[in-house]
């Protein structure tokens, strides 16, 4: 699961679709959830991209489930966002 390194620039990007994907519930746009989960996979390996990716999927079929799942998604890509920056300096 984990990828070598992401830039700076990929590291902001994860951090803000997150903010965005906060935005997302607060609002409950749920349609807007599903489009941060779906770009999101592109920044993550196996098997946090399938998590994704099932999220995605469930929020038309059971919001309430996917939301709930989100929560715990959310916490896996916060810690592989953590994994990828700490060894990140000045570029």
């Amino acid at each position: 699961m984990v990828r070598a390194q992401m830039s700076m620039e990929q590291l902001q990007e994860v951090s803000d679709l997150l903010s965005g994907a906060d935005w997302a519930l607060a609002h409950n746009d749920l349609g807007t959830l599903e489009a941060v989960a779906n770009r999101l996979t592109a920044h993550v390996t196996l098997p946090l991209r399938a998590e994704l990716i099932g999220i995605a999927e469930l929020l038309t079929r059971d919001p309430d489930t996917a939301t709930l799942l989100w929560l715990t998604a959310r916490r896996h890509v916060h810690a592989y966002l953590c994994d990828r920056a700490e060894g990140a300096g000045p570029t």
